[in-house]
């Protein structure tokens, strides 16, 4: 199914839908950190957020409790 940008920060327009983008700033979670990022969806914006966390956090796993706050803190961009 052909997908194309309706709106360039938030909506995706499928046939049949529309799919809003994902937001999370880390700072919501770990006081003092700066980093925020955007994605199409919340496996693409885990998948940044598991890098930043292992780039800038020195974290080689995430913790079920962390993950939770996590996605409690994701907002629709």
């Amino acid at each position: 199914m052909p997908v194309r940008m309706v709106d360039h920060k938030s909506y995706l327009f499928c046939d049949m839908f529309i799919i809003m983008a994902k937001k999370f700033a880390c700072g919501d979670v770990v006081s003092g950190c700066g980093w925020s990022t955007t994605a199409n969806d919340e496996n693409e914006l885990f998948q940044k957020i598991s890098e930043h966390a292992k780039n800038d956090h020195n974290m080689t796993s995430i913790p079920n409790d962390i993950i939770q706050k996590v996605k409690s803190k994701i907002q629709e961009a």
